[in-house]
């Protein structure tokens, strides 16, 4: 296995009274290469101008995040160590092989303890019955429906394939009732027998740094914002009192970026975030629900373990292999 080049980093902490208390180790590789891929953002990185707290908080331990919304965090020397490391990118086949190297590796950890994880809380969860709840979250996507189950959908597909034997090779062989015992065995194989239910949650608002961030840098439509921010969609009503954090946010820009502005306007953030009352519809994943008769809990389970095995065998021992020309080909 061929070592790929880190950006390790030694971050601290600066104090009011004027300390400065080492955090420990942080690892930016991530965030350097996605500056690398996006030459746009490279400024911060070379010393020129502040690095957007959006490019380096995905990299960063808990402490660290932390630290860095407060706007305390500090990286001595991360221009010049940032430019040795990307000559060694360079030397290593570019930021793209790198890029794709650690997005392959996350991908199989992900996927692995995605599937590990959905077993684990299959097994804790009771059991529903179909109808007790008003949406239901698909148990890979986390998409919420209507239904546990999109059986209109499926009836059309299983109907199409099941009598146009002339368009479904897969189909084609035997009678119209082996046909059909395909079709719902593979139906059991390959798509959950269940779905989690949900609970009606509210909206907390949003993360009043990561707003901050947004306003600094030209940012001024609340509501694209707000949709970029979460990837759950508002069930009941909307933002109010929006002319609140307007204001805040002129107040802000005409301040300056300094500690106090960026903390006075946090501050506003986290007032307007007390007085939303919209709400999302989230998963619960302590209830799981039957999409189809005769399904069991033991049923439901027993489909996550072959999911689980299934991803370890395509994911857990995957070996990661560059293209060859790259001086990183082989890594895994």
């Amino acid at each position: 296995m061929h070592q790929y080049p880190k950006l390790e980093v030694v971050a601290y902490e600066f104090g009011s009274d004027g300390s400065c208390r080492e955090i420990g180790t942080e690892d930016l590789t991530a965030s350097a290469i996605r500056a690398m891929v996006a030459p746009g953002n490279l400024r911060g990185w070379l010393g020129r101008e502040r690095i957007p707290l959006d490019e380096i908080v995905p990299s960063l331990s808990e402490e660290a995040r932390k630290v860095a919304a407060a706007g305390d965090l500090y990286i001595p020397d991360l221009a010049p160590r940032f430019r040795d490391f990307a000559a060694e990118v360079r030397e290593a086949g570019g930021p793209m092989a790198l890029r794709d190297h650690l997005r392959s590796i996350e991908l199989c950890r992900k996927s692995v303890s995605d599937a590990a994880g959905l077993l684990k809380c299959v097994l804790a969860a009771g059991v529903s019955h179909p109808g007790e709840f008003s949406h239901y979250a698909d148990p890979l996507t986390g998409e919420i429906k209507a239904k546990a189950v999109d059986e209109v959908a499926w009836g059309r597909i299983a109907h199409a394939l099941i009598d146009a034997s002339d368009r479904a090779p897969a189909t084609r062989r035997g009678s119209r009732g082996e046909r059909e015992r395909r079709i719902d065995e593979w139906d059991s194989q390959s798509t959950p027998p269940f779905a989690f239910g949900t609970v009606k949650a509210p909206w907390r608002g949003i993360e009043p740094l990561r707003y901050a961030e947004f306003v600094s840098r030209g940012g001024i439509d609340l509501l694209s914002f707000v949709n970029g921010d979460q990837t759950k969609g508002l069930l009941e009503g909307r933002p109010v009192d929006t002319w609140f954090i307007d204001e805040a946010a002129a107040e802000f820009l005409e301040r300056g970026a300094s500690r106090e502005a960026r903390q006075a306007f946090a501050d506003a953030v986290r007032t307007w975030n007390g007085r939303q009352t919209a709400a999302f519809v989230v998963a619960d994943r302590t209830r799981v629900v039957p999409v189809r008769a005769g399904v069991t809990h033991e049923d439901m389970a027993g489909w996550c373990r072959r999911h689980l095995l299934s991803t370890i065998r395509v994911y857990g021992g995957i070996q990661i292999e560059s293209r060859a020309r790259h001086a990183m080909a082989g890594m895994h």
